[in-house]
């Protein structure tokens, strides 16, 4: 083999085998984007779902006060609270507002309050959505069901969080 045949052999070896190169650290490039693209996306639905386990908590802590309120105006414990109907709540309720449909909540990034769009507008309109709703079990009419429900939609996919307690009328003489 002539020297001019030997230089074209290793010219050509050298252009496989930066191809190779290449194509493995591209590769390794693109698993590594992959892998942070998910993370973001992770990232960003565990915390939804963090801020919905707290709005729905703070649906039943609305209802908790109202019926704290009612003790300590010696009333009775669940007045104005009724069943089977859907209920819009913020923080600072002092009486629940019923809904026919479920507006989304609306966010101040100044106070870091959510609120609902009971007044129809929509600045600040966040994902989530909240709805309280009251049972009273009939076997036990000093007991009431509360559930909190926020539900927000990502990328097609619906997500909820329910959250459920129990308050019982316990001034109730034996």
């Amino acid at each position: 083999m002539n020297r001019e045949t030997r230089r074209k052999k290793q010219a050509g070896q050298i252009l496989v085998e930066s191809i190779v190169g290449i194509s493995v650290a591209l590769m390794g490039l693109l698993g590594v984007l992959t892998l942070l693209t998910s993370s973001y996306a992770y990232t960003q639905s565990a915390g939804q779902r963090f801020v919905a386990t707290y709005l729905a908590a703070e649906g039943i802590e609305v209802v908790r006060s109202m019926v704290d309120k009612n003790y300590v105006d010696n009333q009775p414990w669940n007045r104005g609270i009724f069943p089977e109907v859907p209920y819009a709540v913020n923080f600072d309720s002092q009486n629940l507002t019923p809904v026919s449909g479920v507006d989304p909540l609306l966010y101040d990034p100044a106070t870091g309050i959510f609120r609902s769009d009971i007044y129809g507008t929509s600045e600040g309109a966040t994902p989530f959505r909240r709805i309280v709703e009251i049972s009273y079990p009939e076997e036990n009419l000093n007991e009431m069901i509360v559930i909190s429900r926020v539900s927000w939609a990502t990328k097609g996919e619906d997500n909820d969080v329910v959250l459920e307690d129990h308050f019982f009328d316990w001034r109730i003489s034996p």
